[in-house]
Protein backbone atom coordinates (compact mmCIF):
# COMPACT_ATOMS: atom_id res chain seq x y z
CA UNK A 1 0.00 0.00 0.00
CA UNK A 2 1.28 3.54 -0.89
CA UNK A 3 0.56 6.22 1.38
CA UNK A 4 0.04 9.87 0.17
CA UNK A 5 0.74 12.62 2.28
CA UNK A 6 -1.32 15.57 1.52
CA UNK A 7 1.07 17.97 -0.40
CA UNK A 8 1.42 15.48 -3.23
CA UNK A 9 -1.97 15.83 -4.38
CA UNK A 10 -2.48 18.64 -7.21
CA UNK A 11 -5.72 20.47 -7.61
CA UNK A 12 -6.16 17.99 -10.94
CA UNK A 13 -5.73 15.05 -10.34
CA UNK A 14 -8.13 12.44 -10.16
CA UNK A 15 -8.71 10.36 -7.04
CA UNK A 16 -10.97 6.87 -6.88
CA UNK A 17 -12.99 8.59 -3.93
CA UNK A 18 -15.05 11.25 -4.96
CA UNK A 19 -15.35 11.97 -1.00
CA UNK A 20 -11.99 11.78 -0.09
CA UNK A 21 -10.98 14.00 -2.99
CA UNK A 22 -13.51 16.59 -1.68
CA UNK A 23 -11.82 16.41 1.88
CA UNK A 24 -8.38 16.81 0.37
CA UNK A 25 -9.19 19.65 -1.74
CA UNK A 26 -10.74 21.83 1.79
CA UNK A 27 -7.58 20.29 3.67
CA UNK A 28 -5.45 21.98 1.19
CA UNK A 29 -6.88 25.46 1.30
CA UNK A 30 -6.53 25.16 4.96
CA UNK A 31 -3.33 24.26 4.77
CA UNK A 32 -2.81 27.68 2.94
CA UNK A 33 -4.31 29.85 4.75
CA UNK A 34 -2.41 28.45 8.00
CA UNK A 35 0.89 29.06 6.13
CA UNK A 36 0.23 32.32 4.98
CA UNK A 37 -1.00 32.97 8.82
CA UNK A 38 2.10 31.37 10.17
CA UNK A 39 4.15 33.63 7.71
CA UNK A 40 2.36 36.97 9.22
CA UNK A 41 3.00 35.81 12.26
CA UNK A 42 6.66 35.53 11.79
CA UNK A 43 7.31 38.79 10.38
CA UNK A 44 5.35 40.51 13.23
CA UNK A 45 7.53 38.37 15.45
CA UNK A 46 10.92 40.47 13.91
CA UNK A 47 9.06 43.74 13.98
CA UNK A 48 8.96 43.58 17.32
CA UNK A 49 12.26 41.49 18.60
CA UNK A 50 14.02 43.52 20.54
CA UNK A 51 11.50 45.63 22.17
CA UNK A 52 12.43 46.12 25.82
CA UNK A 53 9.24 45.63 28.20
CA UNK A 54 9.28 47.44 31.53
CA UNK A 55 6.97 46.39 34.48
CA UNK A 56 4.73 48.76 36.33
CA UNK A 57 4.37 50.41 39.32
CA UNK A 58 0.57 49.96 39.45
CA UNK A 59 -0.73 47.72 42.82
CA UNK A 60 2.30 48.47 44.84
CA UNK A 61 1.38 50.50 47.95
CA UNK A 62 2.74 53.88 49.06
CA UNK A 63 5.07 53.92 52.04
CA UNK A 64 4.45 56.97 54.67
CA UNK A 65 7.04 56.66 57.53
CA UNK A 66 5.02 59.91 58.57
CA UNK A 67 1.20 60.32 58.33
CA UNK A 68 -0.58 62.16 61.69
CA UNK A 69 -3.95 62.96 61.56
CA UNK A 70 -3.55 64.87 65.18
CA UNK A 71 -6.25 62.02 65.94
CA UNK A 72 -4.33 61.22 69.09
CA UNK A 73 -3.44 63.21 72.34
CA UNK A 74 -1.85 66.53 71.58
CA UNK A 75 1.38 67.09 70.70
CA UNK A 76 1.62 63.83 68.82
CA UNK A 77 4.47 61.63 69.74
CA UNK A 78 8.10 63.18 68.62
CA UNK A 79 6.40 66.68 66.84
CA UNK A 80 7.33 70.10 68.97
CA UNK A 81 5.37 73.19 68.88
CA UNK A 82 6.43 76.92 69.82
CA UNK A 83 4.17 80.00 70.16
CA UNK A 84 0.85 78.84 70.22
CA UNK A 85 0.15 75.88 67.72
CA UNK A 86 -2.72 73.92 69.56
CA UNK A 87 -5.43 71.06 69.05
CA UNK A 88 -8.97 71.99 67.64
CA UNK A 89 -11.90 70.01 66.90
CA UNK A 90 -12.75 71.43 63.65
CA UNK A 91 -12.15 70.44 60.20
CA UNK A 92 -10.88 73.61 58.32
CA UNK A 93 -8.18 72.17 56.75
CA UNK A 94 -10.74 69.60 54.52
CA UNK A 95 -9.90 66.83 56.57
CA UNK A 96 -11.21 64.97 59.16
CA UNK A 97 -11.36 66.50 63.00
CA UNK A 98 -9.07 66.84 65.08
CA UNK A 99 -6.45 69.21 63.28
CA UNK A 100 -3.76 71.24 63.80
CA UNK A 101 -4.63 74.83 64.28
CA UNK A 102 -2.64 78.48 65.06
CA UNK A 103 -5.24 80.81 66.18
CA UNK A 104 -4.20 84.73 66.50
CA UNK A 105 -4.94 84.89 70.33
CA UNK A 106 -2.14 81.63 71.15
CA UNK A 107 0.39 83.23 69.41
CA UNK A 108 3.05 84.18 71.86
CA UNK A 109 5.80 86.78 70.03
CA UNK A 110 6.29 87.52 66.54
CA UNK A 111 6.78 83.73 65.20
CA UNK A 112 5.64 80.34 66.07
CA UNK A 113 5.99 76.70 64.25
CA UNK A 114 5.37 73.34 64.73
CA UNK A 115 7.61 70.57 63.81
CA UNK A 116 6.88 66.86 62.83
CA UNK A 117 9.18 64.30 64.35
CA UNK A 118 11.88 62.58 62.46
CA UNK A 119 11.60 60.21 60.18
CA UNK A 120 13.89 58.01 58.25
CA UNK A 121 14.21 58.09 54.40
CA UNK A 122 17.80 56.84 53.34
CA UNK A 123 17.33 54.75 50.44
CA UNK A 124 14.27 56.31 49.00
CA UNK A 125 14.50 57.21 45.19
CA UNK A 126 11.99 59.68 45.40
CA UNK A 127 9.51 61.92 47.94
CA UNK A 128 6.51 63.44 48.64
CA UNK A 129 5.31 65.98 51.50
CA UNK A 130 1.86 65.87 51.76
CA UNK A 131 -0.78 67.83 53.36
CA UNK A 132 -3.95 69.67 54.30
CA UNK A 133 -4.23 73.03 55.03
CA UNK A 134 -6.33 76.74 55.72
CA UNK A 135 -4.99 80.09 55.94
CA UNK A 136 -7.42 82.62 56.97
CA UNK A 137 -5.93 86.51 57.07
CA UNK A 138 -6.09 89.12 59.74
CA UNK A 139 -5.62 93.42 59.11
CA UNK A 140 -1.98 92.77 57.75
CA UNK A 141 0.75 91.10 55.36
CA UNK A 142 2.09 87.99 57.28
CA UNK A 143 4.04 84.89 56.00
CA UNK A 144 3.22 81.41 56.50
CA UNK A 145 5.78 79.05 55.03
CA UNK A 146 6.28 75.00 55.15
CA UNK A 147 10.05 74.12 55.23
CA UNK A 148 12.09 70.31 54.94
CA UNK A 149 14.95 68.69 55.83
CA UNK A 150 17.18 65.68 55.35
CA UNK A 151 18.30 65.54 59.10
CA UNK A 152 19.28 67.80 62.28
CA UNK A 153 22.62 69.17 60.63
CA UNK A 154 21.20 70.19 57.34
CA UNK A 155 19.17 74.05 56.76
CA UNK A 156 15.63 74.24 56.62
CA UNK A 157 14.42 74.69 53.17
CA UNK A 158 11.31 76.33 51.58
CA UNK A 159 9.10 74.19 49.81
CA UNK A 160 5.66 76.49 50.70
CA UNK A 161 3.47 75.73 47.75
CA UNK A 162 1.82 79.48 47.86
CA UNK A 163 3.24 82.53 47.53
CA UNK A 164 4.41 85.30 50.55
CA UNK A 165 3.60 87.47 51.98
CA UNK A 166 -0.27 86.52 52.32
CA UNK A 167 -2.55 89.31 52.25
CA UNK A 168 -5.61 87.65 51.33
CA UNK A 169 -7.13 83.85 51.73
CA UNK A 170 -5.43 80.60 51.25
CA UNK A 171 -8.40 78.74 50.59
CA UNK A 172 -8.56 75.02 51.97
CA UNK A 173 -6.37 72.72 49.59
CA UNK A 174 -4.18 69.18 49.62
CA UNK A 175 -0.72 69.76 49.01
CA UNK A 176 1.73 67.71 47.37
CA UNK A 177 5.29 68.88 47.08
CA UNK A 178 8.38 66.97 45.90
CA UNK A 179 10.88 67.13 48.93
CA UNK A 180 13.25 64.43 47.11
CA UNK A 181 16.33 66.75 48.30
CA UNK A 182 15.10 66.52 51.73
CA UNK A 183 15.68 62.67 51.79
CA UNK A 184 17.90 61.16 55.04
CA UNK A 185 17.98 59.89 58.15
CA UNK A 186 15.60 62.37 59.96
CA UNK A 187 13.76 63.81 57.63
CA UNK A 188 11.04 66.48 59.00
CA UNK A 189 8.70 69.18 58.18
CA UNK A 190 8.44 72.38 59.80
CA UNK A 191 4.77 74.87 59.63
CA UNK A 192 6.18 78.25 60.58
CA UNK A 193 4.24 81.61 60.67
CA UNK A 194 6.11 84.77 61.61
CA UNK A 195 3.92 88.39 61.59
CA UNK A 196 2.31 89.93 64.54
CA UNK A 197 -0.33 88.13 66.23
CA UNK A 198 -2.89 90.30 64.82
CA UNK A 199 -1.83 89.95 61.06
CA UNK A 200 -3.21 86.17 60.80
CA UNK A 201 -6.73 85.15 62.15
CA UNK A 202 -6.29 81.01 61.63
CA UNK A 203 -4.17 78.43 60.45
CA UNK A 204 -5.26 75.04 60.09
CA UNK A 205 -3.36 72.12 58.78
CA UNK A 206 -4.27 68.58 58.94
CA UNK A 207 -3.38 64.84 57.24
CA UNK A 208 0.67 65.29 57.35
CA UNK A 209 2.14 62.73 55.18
CA UNK A 210 5.88 62.18 54.21
CA UNK A 211 5.46 59.36 51.50
CA UNK A 212 8.30 57.44 49.80
CA UNK A 213 7.18 57.13 46.10
CA UNK A 214 7.05 53.44 44.09
CA UNK A 215 9.04 53.23 40.72
CA UNK A 216 7.15 54.71 38.00
CA UNK A 217 8.61 51.38 36.15
CA UNK A 218 9.49 48.02 36.86
CA UNK A 219 11.88 45.63 35.52
CA UNK A 220 13.35 46.15 31.62
CA UNK A 221 12.88 42.17 29.76
CA UNK A 222 14.48 42.43 26.13
CA UNK A 223 11.96 40.23 23.45
CA UNK A 224 13.26 37.80 21.42
CA UNK A 225 12.78 36.43 17.86
CA UNK A 226 12.69 33.05 19.54
CA UNK A 227 10.79 33.51 22.37
CA UNK A 228 7.48 35.64 19.88
CA UNK A 229 7.57 33.14 17.69
CA UNK A 230 8.24 29.83 19.33
CA UNK A 231 5.28 29.17 20.55
CA UNK A 232 3.41 30.00 17.11
CA UNK A 233 5.75 27.60 14.75
CA UNK A 234 4.99 24.95 17.43
CA UNK A 235 1.27 24.96 16.70
CA UNK A 236 2.15 25.13 13.30
CA UNK A 237 3.86 21.87 12.99
CA UNK A 238 1.04 20.33 15.21
CA UNK A 239 -1.67 21.53 12.90
CA UNK A 240 0.32 20.58 9.34
CA UNK A 241 0.74 17.01 10.95
CA UNK A 242 -2.32 16.32 12.43
CA UNK A 243 -3.90 17.29 8.80
CA UNK A 244 -1.68 15.03 7.19
CA UNK A 245 -2.21 12.40 9.65
CA UNK A 246 -6.20 12.79 9.18
CA UNK A 247 -6.09 12.90 5.00
CA UNK A 248 -3.76 9.07 5.78
CA UNK A 249 -6.11 7.64 7.53
CA UNK A 250 -8.91 8.93 5.78
CA UNK A 251 -7.66 7.52 2.75
CA UNK A 252 -6.36 3.65 4.66
CA UNK A 253 -9.74 3.44 5.65
CA UNK A 254 -11.51 3.59 1.86
CA UNK A 255 -9.07 1.72 0.53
Amino acid sequence: MTFVALGEYSRGEKIEYKGIHKEIKHMHAFSRKLLASMVAIALIASAFAGIVITGSAQGQSVNCPLNEDFSGSWLPSGWTQEGGWTQGSSYEAGGTPPEARLYWYTISGNYSYLDSKPVDTTGASSLTLEFKSYIIPGRDDFYCRVYTRADVGHSWRDVTPWGNPISSLIDRDTYSVDISSDIGSATQVRFRFDGDDMDINCWYVDDVKICIQPPVGGEAYPVSKASLMAPWIAVGVLVAGGTSWYVWKRRRARS
